[in-house]
């Protein structure tokens, strides 16, 4: 189901390119006179600071709240827990990202690059090899590390939220929302949910109304 609204949300995104590129002229880009190349890396830029953006609402807005926990509540976090998103908020998602990717006047090549970028970056930095220090530290010099989004997926709610970038680093940085933290002692998943049965797929669907289904005490 998430693969399927993921599909549309990517089709919807790269149908409002090319008919912004085609048939307008609105949008954020076209308000300055900057060389292609200058213009494509701004825009890209300006794409993931927008789903930097979302991520940080799904954290703090308590209704999003219930839908992105679906995702933080993996026990086991590896490359697959990329692709764990309750249907609900990846509708969210895709309707604020719709209208902030129409507002920046994003062309094809700006959706076709950025889709590429963060479906490559994003499984690569939940995933769960082995990585030294000295490496990681390296590359979240610009994109999201594995040993930095780990942190995100800490059970302890101060420590995740934090680290909210999803594939070039410099938000959290830029936004104070960066934590460095020993993964050593880490443990993944959300305290309000620590029952297995929320790891099967009923239970993931499940979880925005997980209080209404706990038994009283």
């Amino acid at each position: 189901m998430n693969q399927v609204i993921a599909g549309v949300q990517v089709a919807l995104t790269l149908g409002l390119a090319y008919w912004v590129q085609e048939h307008t002229s609105l949008g954020l880009r076209y308000w300055i006179d900057w060389p292609d190349w200058l213009e494509f890396i701004i825009v890209i830029l300006l794409m993931d600071l927008v789903v930097y953006g979302t991520h940080v609402l799904h954290h703090r807005i308590p209704l999003l709240w219930k839908f992105h926990r679906a995702h933080h509540s993996d026990h086991f976090v590896d490359a697959s827990t990329a692709f764990r998103f309750h249907p609900g908020e990846v509708i969210t998602t895709t309707f604020l990202q719709t209208i902030a990717f129409g507002t920046l006047g994003i062309g094809v090549s700006h959706a076709i690059t950025y889709f590429i970028l963060i479906h490559l970056i994003t499984p690569f930095h939940h995933s769960n090899i082995r990585i030294s220090e000295t490496v990681d530290r390296f590359l979240r010099c610009v994109i999201v590390s594995p040993l930095m989004h780990r942190v995100h997926h800490s059970d302890i709610r101060t420590e995740h939220d934090h680290n909210y970038s999803n594939v070039f680093s410099c938000w959290d940085f830029l936004f104070r929302t960066y934590l460095k933290r020993d993964n050593k002692t880490l443990t993944y998943g959300v305290n309000e949910l620590p029952e297995q049965r929320w790891q099967k797929l009923p239970g993931i669907y499940a979880t925005p109304i997980a209080e209404f289904l706990k038994p009283s005490p």
